[in-house]
């Protein structure tokens, strides 16, 4: 197998605060749930799908259950995204559309093409301004202040 990428560890290292943004995992999660896809399309089963083969970065120090523990560090949309994971048995095909919709929600707006995600999900949580990609348009404007009311509070 050969890689056709920068792989997952060196775009940590590349993070200034070392971990991946939301996005970029949910690119990558969708990626994989498309592969799985794929191969059960082609009449294969892989009968060890779980979460501890499909996540990156658990430390072997972690004390625990690393499902549990990693569920905790989650937002609510992995949460969500996560119980349907675990939900799958081995018996029936996963409902794909439904992971992908979820996958696709923990997206949002992004480009799937942007290389640099995880430094705008970094910038975005510092300067506490959302940083939209080159010609999208946000469907809400930031209510602005008119300058009599700036003015005042200087």
């Amino acid at each position: 197998m050969q890689l056709l990428s920068v792989n997952i560890g060196d775009l940590k290292k590349a993070s200034p605060v070392r971990r991946l943004g939301r996005s970029t995992v949910g690119r990558i999660l969708q990626q994989a749930i498309a592969g799985l896809r794929d191969v059960h399309l082609g009449g294969y089963i892989h009968r060890d799908v779980k979460p501890a083969n499909m996540c990156f970065g658990i430390s072997p120090q972690q004390s625990g259950d690393p499902q549990t523990s990693f569920l905790a560090l989650t937002c609510d949309s992995f949460q969500e995204f996560a119980r349907a994971v675990l939900s799958l048995n081995t018996e029936e095909e996963p409902n794909y559309a439904a992971l992908q919709a979820l996958l696709t929600e923990l997206v949002g707006d992004r480009k799937m093409s942007d290389p640099y995600d995880w430094e705008t999900n970094y910038r975005e949580a510092i300067e506490g301004v959302r940083i939209y990609p080159y010609g999208f348009q946000p469907k809400c404007r930031s209510r602005r202040r008119c300058h009599a009311v700036i003015e005042e509070a200087y």
